[in-house]
């Protein structure tokens, strides 16, 4: 965990589970005997520690804003784990004549007096995963994205040329698996495209208004974002067969049965956070052509940036493919030239495995001298996460030491400066 400087870890009680056996003779109860199995849940939870605690007693103090606007957020994850208790069974045997042994209590699937054990911290690997997919939140549901992209349309017009007209391929080539790979191709890398941008050009020009408008009044306000990306699931399911309920002595198992194994992992990530950006005002000429720069850019993307070169490369496409480095310059690109921060941001995750236990098909002895089916056995342990990352103003996996003094003026103009120092 990035970080890392407050650690707290509890058990929890879940529950007791117990056997009680009696052996009766001739004479009365001969032996009278209980065993607990003890259930425990584990809960661990750390953050960063921040000068948040202090400012909140502050604000109590002095019922005063002291510290509002400022996010004193941190890195965190808190962990837990429980189990789900046992099921009644009884079952019984004559031991010898006159001799009857009786047990009854809650038995488990597979496993007694285990504790439920939490999922680790997000490890190095899984943080930057999760800064990566943050760096993409922020790409896709930045409020200053262009609604057409101009400079790359004619950037790819003049690399590429115009579009083949489709089933032109289909007349010049000889060979049909040729023509039909051709025609393919020519409709997802150039077709469809070029007539995407044409639609966004003509939503630019249809809805220019509404936008402009919202994009000057909205300039230097918090604009809060959220975005959800699918949900990740793995199921697995194993059989193992001769096996006994957990926590019954095996003595009064007549026959084993059948354990099922059900692993259900469900993984959730999100991204929220609050832009802020900032146009350009004033009454000089160079003021006001940097004012209007901005709100062509805003409607058609006429603003030549890394992003823009990166998309023309022709390998850029499939380095997408693998990585989000085309995010990364969307987003550099916008914090450089749209006076684009963050006044907050977080990618967040909540991981959870369910792991099921069912036995079936067991019998347990009776005094009858006829085996009875034992009851259908289930057993949950269930393990949660919760985690997020903090962003910089200025995007996921920057540090302030990085930021440009053009950077650190547009926070200090939008009234979100924090020390380094002061984070601490």
């Amino acid at each position: 965990m990035i970080g890392e400087t407050t650690r707290r870890a509890r058990n929890i009680d879940i529950n007791v589970d117990s056997f009680h056996y009696v052996l009766r003779g001739p004479g009365g109860i001969l032996s009278d005997q209980t065993y607990k199995y003890p259930s425990h849940g584990q809960q661990v939870t750390v953050s960063t520690e921040t000068a948040w605690p202090l400012i909140k007693a502050t604000q109590r103090r002095t019922k005063s804003k002291y510290g509002a606007g400022i996010d004193w957020g941190s890195h965190f994850y808190t962990s837990s784990g429980y189990s789900t208790p046992g099921i009644p069974v009884s079952a019984s045997y004559v031991l010898a004549p006159g001799y009857t042994y009786y047990a009854t209590g809650e038995a488990q699937a597979y496993i007694v007096n285990q504790d439920s054990g939490v999922l680790p911290p997000l490890s190095l690997g899984e943080t930057l995963d999760l800064m990566a997919l943050g760096t993409t939140a922020i790409a896709r549901c930045s409020p200053v994205n262009p609604v057409a992209g101009l400079a790359n349309f004619l950037g790819e017009l003049k690399r590429d040329g115009i579009p083949s007209i489709p089933g032109e391929s289909m007349r010049k080539e000889v060979d049909l698996a040729r023509k039909s790979s051709s025609e393919y191709l020519n409709y997802q890398f150039a077709i469809s495209p070029t007539v995407s941008d044409l639609k966004s050009f003509a939503t630019a020009v249809r809805t220019h208004e509404q936008v402009l408008r919202q994009y000057v009044r909205d300039s230097g306000k918090a604009i809060r974002r959220r975005y959800s990306f699918p949900v990740v699931r793995d199921y697995t399911v194993t059989t193992t067969s001769g096996v006994n309920p957990a926590g019954l002595d095996t003595q009064f198992v007549a026959s084993p049965g059948t354990l099922t194994k059900e692993v259900e992992s469900l993984t959730y990530r999100w991204f929220s956070g609050a832009f802020c950006y900032y146009l350009e005002k004033g009454d000089s000429a160079f003021q006001k052509s940097v004012y209007y720069a901005q709100l062509s850019n805003r409607l058609f993307g006429t603003t030549l940036t890394p992003e823009v070169v990166w998309n023309l490369a022709p390998w850029s496409w499939a380095a997408d493919w693998f990585f989000n480095f085309g995010d990364v310059l969307h987003n550099v690109s916008q914090f450089l030239s749209d006076g684009l921060v963050l006044r907050y941001g977080y990618v967040m995750e909540h991981k959870t495995i369910t792991t099921t236990y069912k036995l079936s098909g067991y019998y347990l002895k009776d005094i009858s001298g006829t085996p009875k089916l034992g009851p259908p056995l289930t057993q949950v342990f269930t393990q949660s996460r919760k985690a997020r990352v903090k962003a910089t103003p200025f995007g996921f996996g920057k540090v302030f030491s990085g930021f440009t003094t053009r950077q650190l003026a547009i926070m200090t103009a939008l009234g979100i400066s924090r020390s380094p120092s002061s984070a601490k």
